[in-house]
Order: structure tokens, then sequence, then C-alpha cells
């Protein structure tokens, strides 16, 4: 049988080789994962309070009954595609080469570093980032976190529940406003001020400082916050460094074809947060959302067991986010354009927030009304109009939308 390799015991990496054993693939199937932990979930460890956030995706124990060689602490660094390997570095021991026969390639992306040259400031992409987050926060009057994404927003939430103040500073005039849109953007507005977080947006940090106590951050509106932790949540980088040499396609992610394979390599794939793969009208995407990873592992996994019978993805890009009590789901494309309907209503603590291109609805998000937000969902899938998605939402909802406009981008 053929031998696949699997580089990242990410969530995407971790699903490709279950569904392998599912689709009945006898043959060996290495996992070679950079950290020395055994696979886990990323998503808790910025949503959770708990001491240890840390949700297995893979025991060893498990990997043994799938007949998975689970490599620990194996970092890739280079890929040979004449000799059809991947070279690692490892411990003295282990292989220095993993011949392959298809690869896959799930290393995700890691936390952008922060750009001041200040000690102890903190990321929070890893397992054991989470750990000395949480052994900080214990000895933490209050916090600082640069960054109002998914990861700024959750961590404050999670801050708060820990009884830590923060204060929140992002450039941007509203906080997630590039992912969610205005309506999610301000509703978490509205969670960080109830909830007491200092919340400064649309300004940046100009300089840090640290005495040995304490950190002083200098914004650029003049302003100055105290602060015994920081946290920086600025973005990610990608994760292919080591695919330079290889001539693999590389144009922020590794293009792939809408089956996962990557461009011009067929017996090369890419799943996860580290692949842009192109879609609907040919538009080439990369989606940093947890089930788009699980998704593309599916499809990717079954093209490898079925080549005469490919699959392609057809699914919903899809993120939440748990802050303050409240849950928060974004689907499909929710960021305005020229030609962008807009549609927008509020029961009483709950909202919804659609969007269309022309006359087909393409995303929608919604404030804590997960029923709503997947029926949308299966409409944006099936390529529903405005009006189909006005019926299933009175359906499911019992509303009308009251505010629809029009929404231009600047």
């Amino acid at each position: 049988m053929p031998a696949i390799v699997i580089v990242g015991g990410s969530v995407a990496g971790v699903r490709v080789a279950r569904a392998l054993r599912q689709h009945e693939y006898d043959g060996p199937i290495t996992i070679l994962e950079a950290e020395r932990h055994e696979p886990y979930d990323k998503p808790p460890l910025s949503k959770q309070a708990t001491p240890d956030p840390v949700v297995p995706l893979l025991t060893a124990g498990e990997a043994a009954q799938l007949r998975l060689d689970l490599r620990l602490g194996m970092r890739v660094t280079a890929l040979n595609r004449g000799g059809r390997c991947v070279v690692v570095s490892g411990s003295s021991d282990a292989p220095r080469e993993f011949g392959y026969d298809s690869l896959v390639i799930a290393t995700g992306v890691c936390a952008r570093p922060a750009p001041w040259s200040v000690p102890g400031l903190l990321v929070l992409r890893t397992r054991d980032d989470a750990l000395e987050l949480r052994a900080r926060l214990e000895a933490t009057r209050h916090l600082l976190i640069i960054g109002g994404g998914f990861i700024g927003t959750e961590v404050a939430s999670m801050a708060h529940a820990l009884g830590v103040t923060s204060t929140i500073v992002d450039v941007d005039p509203n906080p997630m406003d590039r992912t969610a849109g205005g309506h999610v953007a301000g509703t978490v507005r509205g969670l960080l001020d109830e909830h007491g977080s200092d919340v400064r947006f649309g300004v940046g940090v100009e300089d840090i400082t640290y005495d040995g106590a304490r950190y002083r951050a200098t914004l650029t509106d003049g302003t100055a916050v105290l602060a015994d932790t920081i946290v920086v949540g600025i973005g990610t980088a990608l994760d292919h460094q080591w695919l330079r040499d290889a001539g693999l396609p590389l144009d922020d992610g590794i293009l792939c074809d809408d089956r996962g394979a990557i461009d011009g390599f067929d017996d090369c794939y890419a799943v996860g947060d580290v692949a842009r793969w192109s879609g609907e009208n040919g538009r080439a995407s990369r989606v940093e959302h947890w089930t788009n990873a699980v998704d593309q592992a599916n499809v990717v996994a079954w093209n490898l067991t079925h080549p005469d019978e490919p699959r392609r993805l057809e699914t919903v890009p899809y993120v939440w986010s748990d802050q303050f009590g409240v849950k928060l789901q974004i689907a499909g494309r929710c960021s305005a354009r020229p030609s962008t309907f807009a549609a927008y209503h509020r029961e009483g603590a709950r909202s919804i927030s659609v969007w269309a291109d022309d006359d087909r609805v393409v995303g929608v998000s919604t404030v804590s009304w997960p029923r709503l937000n997947l029926a949308v969902r299966r409409s944006i899938a099936q390529r529903d109009s405005i009006d189909q998605v006005r019926a299933v939402i009175a359906e499911n909802g019992g509303v009308e939308f009251v505010n629809t406009t029009k929404e231009r981008s600047q």
C-alpha cells in the first residue's frame, strides 16, 4: 500500500488521518507534529477559563488503535520533491527523512510575533502559551490586550471570568470588524463595555516599556496604559517557510485546486489554515476557521481513497466565538461590498444580519441565535435567493427584517 505522510497534528491533519481509516485505507499513515504534546484542539485555548483548557484531538492510545505512526517533536524543515520525502529535525534517534507516496500539509499558522522588544509579552496560539497565560493571570491585577480580533476579545472575556480587569487596544474602530461585520462588532463592543473592559479602539501602541514590575504602553493618542501582563493578538503568520525551496506555489498560503491538491503537484495536498483553495468562480481563498479545516480534511481523505470519484469543497465557511456568555456565529462572507445587500433584525438579546451579492445570500452573522444561523447557512449552501432566505428566517424565527439597506464599501 502507498504511504501517506501528514505534516502537522492540527485538527485538519488529525481529521485527514481519521477519515482515511474510515474510508478503509489500509496503508501506512504517518503524522509529523512539531510540538511535543499530543494533538489538541486550538479554540478552547482562548475561550475557556479553566486551569488547563486542552481538549485532546488524538491520544497515543487512539493513534495505536488506528495504526497511525504519530511522531511528536518532529519539525519538518524541508521537502525533497525529487526524492518524495520530507526532512525533519527532532530527537537524534529518529529518522531524518520520511518518504511518502502522498503528502498532506496541515501545519496551520503561528501567532504573529510582537513588534516590541520587551521581555515577557505573551501571544496565544499553543498549549504552552495558554498555560503560561493562565499562570500569569493568577498574579495579574490589570491585563492589556493588544488586538481586538477573536483572540483579543475572547481573552478579555476569559480574564473577566477570572476576576481580572483588562484594557483592549486596536487600531480598528470596532472589534472583529474585519471578519464579522458591523453588527457583530457593535455587539462585542457593547459586551466589553458592559463587563468593565477599558476599550481603546481606533488607536495603536506606539511604545512599551517594562520596569521589572509593570508594563507601560504609550498609545498613539498620547495616553498610556499600565498593566501587569500584556497579551498580543495581532494576527497570524503562515508556517510554510520550509516549502520555499521546493517550488510549491505560495501566495498567502499554499495554492490548491478545489479538491485540495496543490497546483502542479498532484501527489501533494494542503488543508486547514495554511491552504488556499480555489472555490466559486475560480476565486482562491484561505480561511482560518475550525470547521473549514475539518471540511477540507474530509474532502482530501475522500479524494485520496477515491481518485476516480473526486469531490470538491462545497461547504460554507463558519466560525463561532463565545464571549461573556454570548454565542456569536458567522458564516459565509460577511463584509460590505458595493453590490452587497445587507439586512438586520434584533429581537431582544438576539440578532441576525445577512449579506447578499445581487440576489443571492452569501453571509450570515447571529448573536445568541444558533438555530437561525444553521438554517441560513443551509440556505447559503443551496444558493438561495434573498426572498427564499426571508422565508427560511420567518419559518425558523418568526421575524421580518425591519431595516434593509445597501451598504457601500468606502
